[in-house]
């Protein structure tokens, strides 16, 4: 079998499950959106000396072929001076924490599965595609407020620091 008949598959397999509606399974997916230059300016001059970046980490509720509302989507928000951009091992870090000390007893396992790389479609994707659409517009972002006002519009909108927690999940993980 050749690589690209495997990666094809593997892909195909991972769509699959985002597709499949089971009312005993809660698909949630996420991904973290680009940088979000601060200030966003027409003048690539001062590019190399801006100061910070804003994150949107997004999850979506639901699968596929969800409508996406505010309502099932959550995009949680910080900039560089809030937290670094955080990673793989963060995002499994808050996953145990929910799972062990916040999820519904019913919820006995979390099964975390990544897309094929080079095969982004997830629906994140598409809210960020939505986002990234009213962005281009504007000539001139000079703080977090302008982007998460355009974020709203697709999300729910959840400010690390303010709306909820900031955990080092590094020294959280280590608890369990």
């Amino acid at each position: 079998m050749t690589e690209q008949r495997v990666h094809k598959l593997r892909s195909n397999a991972f769509y699959d499950l985002l597709r499949e509606i089971d009312l005993k399974t809660a698909i949630f997916s996420f991904d973290c959106q680009k940088n979000l230059p601060l200030p966003k300016i027409p003048d690539q001059a001062c590019y190399f000396s801006m100061p910070i970046n804003l994150y949107n980490f997004t999850v979506v509720s639901g699968h596929s072929k969800s409508k996406l509302t505010p309502e099932n989507v959550k995009s949680f928000t910080w900039t560089e001076k809030d937290r670094q951009r955080s990673s793989n091992s963060s995002i499994i870090g808050m996953v145990q924490y929910w799972l062990k000390l916040c999820s519904p007893p019913q919820i006995q396992f979390v099964e975390l599965v990544y897309p094929v790389v080079g095969h982004s479609f997830l629906p994140p994707d598409r809210v960020f595609g939505q986002i990234e659409r009213k962005i281009k517009k504007c000539a001139t972002i000079i703080n977090p407020e302008m982007y998460l006002k355009i974020i709203k519009e697709y999300a729910t909108v959840l400010r690390m620091g303010e709306d909820c927690p900031i955990f080092d999940w590094k020294s959280e993980v280590k608890k369990f």
